[in-house]
């Protein structure tokens, strides 16, 4: 297939993959796992420099045999490459072989240093971002001297502009917010270690890490990014709709079902980078509040006892079915088996005399 008619394709894989980050350091690895699906690329380098000065941070894959980052400072003063790409605007791709002048002596020792160090023979190079502050580049990285970037790979790559430039964005986001995590994990406490920080526009500041993989594990893996749906619904039609912007407000809860417990998520407004308000979601789960399982001694079977222990909480048949990843009919049936085995009508019945059963199980063997 023409790669140029796979650039559709190779956005949404990609964007797909970097809403995935489970952080943010990972965002190299990503695109190069990402875009070896489409171009032979053998490592990616995310590149952060300063505007003024040689100032420059390497994000690499974590698992490459050298150290970029360590070794790119010795000669960052000294590349014509990263000359060039400071002259160029956001979204403009540029090849290491279109500038090549092997009469300059300087550009020639930068070259042999990134195939000495970091065998790399080949550069092609996207602009992400570009203020008066900082230069961010994403640069696709081969080892083989004759297979430089080809003119098809530098639009497929400009054609992938859009996402890339999005995804730098909030990498930086995340660098400018990193101390602030440390007011946000005091805020949370010890028991709440899975938050999103959300701007005054509702748009994502910072996911910390872990968040994304304890969504899916509650709400499963088609969870939609950034938050899940119901989550979502309650940040813009309650929170957003009795929150001034420019305000500190809060608390909200909200708490729903899931398989790992109920999900209690907390809102609150507080003060975030350069004195901005932001939204701070923590998010905790409260497992079922009574264990039931002494009662497989009166004959019930696990499953029963699992619907017994979301009867305390509240929990409609729906709720329930959910959490345990039934039918509702499956629900109702356990229930009709425990209203059975209990000789009890109705779920306030079932709750208690399940309570009181346990609670002489519990003194008979003791």
């Amino acid at each position: 297939m023409d790669l140029i008619a796979r650039i559709p394709e190779a956005a949404i894989e990609l964007s797909t993959a970097i809403a995935e980050m489970e952080n943010y350091t990972e965002i190299a690895l990503v695109i190069e796992q990402t875009l070896r699906r489409f171009i032979p690329v053998d490592w990616v380098g995310f590149y952060s420099a300063s505007m003024q000065g040689a100032a420059t941070s390497v994000t690499t894959n974590p698992h490459l045999p050298f150290n970029w980052d360590e070794k790119y400072q010795e000669i960052a003063h000294l590349d014509s490459f990263r000359q060039r790409n400071l002259l160029n605007e956001a979204g403009h791709v540029i090849r290491s072989h279109e500038f090549r002048d092997s009469s300059d002596e300087i550009e020639n020792y930068c070259r042999d240093f990134a195939l000495r160090y970091a065998d790399t023979a080949h550069v092609m190079s996207l602009n992400t971002v570009k203020d008066d502050q900082r230069l961010v580049a994403i640069n696709l990285n081969r080892c083989e001297p004759r297979k430089h970037f080809t003119t098809e790979e530098k639009c497929f790559y400009e054609g992938l502009a859009p996402v890339l430039i999005m995804a730098s964005k909030q990498v930086l986001l995340h660098q400018d917010n990193a101390l602030q995590r440390v007011t946000y994990e005091k805020l949370m406490g010890a028991k709440n270690r899975f938050a999103v920080v959300l701007d005054q526009r509702l748009a994502v500041l910072d996911i910390l890490p872990g968040t994304r993989a304890f969504f899916k594990r509650a709400f499963g893996a088609r969870t939609a990014a950034p938050l899940p749906e119901p989550i979502w619904q309650w940040v813009v039609n309650c929170v957003a709709a009795s929150w001034r912007p420019g305000h500190l407000a809060g608390p909200w809860t909200y708490a729903l079902p899931s398989p790992m417990g109920r999900v209690v998520c907390e809102a609150c407004v507080i003060q975030g980078p350069l004195a901005t308000p932001v939204l701070l979601l923590c998010f905790a789960v409260e497992a079922p509040s009574e264990n039931f399982s002494i009662l497989t001694k009166a004959g019930l079977t696990e499953r029963e006892i699992q619907v017994l222990s979301f009867l305390p909480l509240g929990y409609t048949n729906r709720h329930i079915a959910m959490a345990m990843a039934i039918s509702v009919d499956g629900v109702k049936k356990h229930l009709k088996q425990l209203s059975r085995k209990l000789q009890a009508a109705g779920r306030a019945e079932i709750l208690y005399r399940a309570m009181s059963l346990k609670q002489r199980l519990s003194i008979f063997q003791g």
